[in-house]
Formats: structure tokens, C-alpha cells, sequence
């Protein structure tokens, strides 16, 4: 009987590790961060038995972590100071995991730190009870904190264990990567929409929502920012034309003495 159970926990350790590897690609293979927040959530609830998850990134100048979800078909962003008295707020400016079996229950909050405080206002506004709460912060070598993760409510067990915490910490090492991976390509590369962005055509937000309802409707981003944000036609023309145009109305203009920018 023994021999049973030890091939039956050995089989769904197995069955665990294959889902961590396929989760870890797809974070590698998402195009950006806003997929990263939104596509991968419902894995990681399935994968650590958990009903909520947020996914922070932090905004050093703004000294806030933030995130994104979906709601119907608009991409919303929540904002959160950077604060000792929150649990990710002290996961955070302390590089440390927290792990709580309730929530509520100051004194085992105090056993953490004196400062902390449970912010019920989400539960009163939603009705949602939150008891088990799992924060681990993602770190980028080692050396500075660019995120966190917060698992809320462990569907089938009193708390979560410290096997969940190492794992959770090896999705935030891949995140981690992955956080720095993308910031790198921002900087130096043009998005597709970059252009949109440099001339305040529109905002980040705006494109995750466009790109959510032109995902909803079956249609190209291109129109549903045309339509819907009165992006002029003329701006979504390929960067390629646009420096060619440019290029072209600025020799016209050298042989007239006078330079043109196009501000590109």
C-alpha cells in the first residue's frame, strides 16, 4: 500500500514539474508584460490551488507597484504605494516572503512586523473573505526588486506550505528575467505603436484596451484606434513610410534653405 501512495505523490510531483516548465515557457514567450499579467494567471491559480493572484511590477519613480487585469474587454491598471504597513509593500522594500494563514489576525502580523496592516477595503467592496495570503517578491539578480507575487486563499489546505513558496520563488525568478527582458526591448526597440505613443496619440492603456476589443470584435487594432480613439489614418501608416515621407520633405525643404522635423 505504501509502495501505491509513494508512486501515486511521485507521479504528481511529475505532473507539477511538467506544468511549471510549460508555465516557465510561456512567460519566456510572451510578447510583452500586459501578456505576462493577464495570460498566465489562470495557470498559476490551477497550478498552486489558490483562488487570487496578482502579479506587481514595480515603478521606482513613482515608488508604487502596480498591475493589470481584464476586465470584460478593457485592460485596467491598479496602483499601490510602495508601503512597510501592506504585505506587498514589506515584500517588496525588504526583499522577503510572506506567508499568512489569516490575514485578519493581527497577531500573527505583528509576529512579522509591528507595522503591518491588513487593508480589508477590497473584501468589503467585493465580498470576498481573504485568509491565506503568499507574497513572494521578484527579484533581478539578486540585486534590485522589480515585482511581486500575491497568492491569496489556498482552495484546499489551511495554509500555504513552504514547498509553494520555493515554487513560487522559481516563477519569480523566470518573471524576473523576463520583467528585464522586456524592459530592455522597450528601450530599445519601436513597438508597433510606438510611433502613437511618442506623439501622445495616444496611451499604453489605450492600445491594451484597443487591442482587447479588436481581440473581442475579430477586427485589427488599426481600426478599432481609428474609430474608436480618432487615431487619423495618416499616423498609422507603417514607421517605414513615415521616415520615407520625412526624408523626402526634408530635402525638399534643404534645397530651400529651411529643414523640416518630423518628429520622429
Amino acid at each position: 500500500m505504501a509502495t501505491v501512495d509513494n508512486v501515486q505523490v511521485l507521479q504528481q510531483r511529475l505532473e507539477f514539474e511538467q506544468k511549471l516548465v510549460t508555465l516557465v515557457d510561456r512567460i519566456h514567450a510572451a510578447r510583452n508584460l500586459d501578456a505576462i499579467f493577464i495570460e498566465c494567471r489562470d495557470e498559476m491559480l490551477a497550478l498552486f490551488d489558490a483562488d487570487r493572484l496578482t502579479l506587481y511590477a514595480v515603478d521606482a519613480e513613482k515608488k508604487e507597484i502596480y498591475s493589470k487585469f481584464l476586465d470584460l474587454d478593457t485592460v485596467r491598471e491598479i496602483r499601490i504605494a510602495i508601503s512597510p504597513n501592506s504585505l506587498t509593500g514589506f515584500c517588496v522594500l525588504n526583499r522577503q516572503v510572506v506567508n499568512i494563514e489569516d490575514a485578519y489576525d493581527s497577531a500573527e502580523l505583528a509576529r512579522i512586523s509591528t507595522a503591518l496592516h491588513f487593508d480589508s477595503s477590497f473584501d468589503k467592496r467585493t465580498g470576498f473573505r481573504t485568509t491565506q495570503v503568499l507574497v513572494v517578491p521578484i527579484v533581478h539578480e539578486n540585486r534590485t526588486v522589480v515585482g511581486a507575487l500575491q497568492m491569496l486563499n489556498k482552495r484546499h489546505a489551511m495554509r500555504f506550505t513552504k514547498e509553494d513558496e520555493a515554487n513560487l520563488a522559481r516563477i519569480a525568478k523566470t518573471l524576473a528575467i523576463a520583467f528585464h527582458n522586456q524592459s530592455q526591448l522597450t528601450q530599445k526597440r519601436p513597438t508597433k505603436f510606438g510611433y502613437l505613443l511618442d506623439q501622445h496619440r495616444v496611451t499604453q492603456d489605450e492600445i491594451n484596451a484597443a487591442l482587447a476589443e479588436a481581440r473581442a470584435k475579430q477586427t485589427d487594432v488599426e481600426t478599432v484606434l481609428v474609430e474608436q480613439y480618432k487615431v487619423p489614418k495618416a499616423e498609422m501608416a507603417p514607421r517605414s513610410a513615415r521616415s520615407t515621407a520625412c526624408r523626402f520633405r526634408s530635402s525638399t525643404s534643404m534645397s530651400s534653405r529651411r529643414r523640416t522635423s518630423c518628429g520622429i
